[in-house]
């Protein structure tokens, strides 16, 4: 399989077989249709089924010791550490149960520039009105959090440059049991992926990555 220099995939897959094979059948969806390397993050006992069962699917296999065993945790904290173990200059995290119908343009690597770069819209007080984010209402958490804007994104697909996705990592796993103990003692709700990148993301000045309204990728 042919291998762009210094960009890749990223995704992350543990558990159930089913989610295992989603991750595999993403990979194979990948190579068809482009030439990038796609790398996993997950726990031993689900490395051990992929080596055995699916060998050289994915270039590199990453061990993370650091998702827990919270089920609640665990999309939160594979994806921190996607960002954290990436072995590409410039990584592109798409969840695993999707799928590659066509090529990736190439020149959307060309937006990552010592950056992280995520789909979404930023809202403050006044442009977030009944506006809500994996049920909960976003002007609650703009109150409870007391910040000014909150990225409204899509934490399936994101990008990032290395070592700005390493220090990104750090600074959330750092404030991650505050802020989720924050919301569980406000509401009891649950706290994903989406919730702590739409909190931090201004803060840290994360980019927004602009498509052009109503056109697919590869028509950029």
């Amino acid at each position: 399989m042919g291998v762009i220099q210094n960009k890749g995939i990223i995704t992350a897959a543990f558990g159930h077989r089913k989610w295992l094979e989603l991750a595999v059948d993403f990979a194979l969806s990948c190579y068809e249709f482009n030439e990038l390397e796609v790398a996993l993050v997950t726990d031993q006992t689900s490395s051990n089924f992929i080596v055995k069962n699916y060998p050289n699917i994915f270039s590199h296999i990453f061990i993370s010791e650091k998702l827990g065993t919270n089920e609640d945790d665990l999309q939160v904290t594979a994806k921190i550490s996607a960002l954290e173990y990436s072995p590409f200059k410039k990584s592109v995290f798409f969840d695993a149960d999707m799928l590659f119908i066509k090529r990736m343009p190439i020149k959307l690597f060309n937006q990552i520039n010592q950056n992280i770069l995520m789909l979404g819209r930023y809202h403050d007080l006044l442009s977030c009105e009944s506006l809500y984010h994996n049920a909960h209402e976003i002007k609650q958490l703009l109150n409870l959090y007391s910040i000014n804007k909150y990225l409204h994104c899509v934490g399936g697909c994101f990008f990032w440059e290395k070592k700005q996705g390493y220090k990104y990592a750090n600074y959330l796993r750092e404030i991650l049991p505050r802020y989720k103990n924050k919301l569980k003692l406000y509401n009891g709700g649950l706290f994903t992926d989406e919730i702590l990148f739409g909190l931090t993301a201004h803060e840290y000045g994360i980019e927004i990555l602009e498509l052009k309204k109503g056109k697919p990728w590869n028509e950029m």
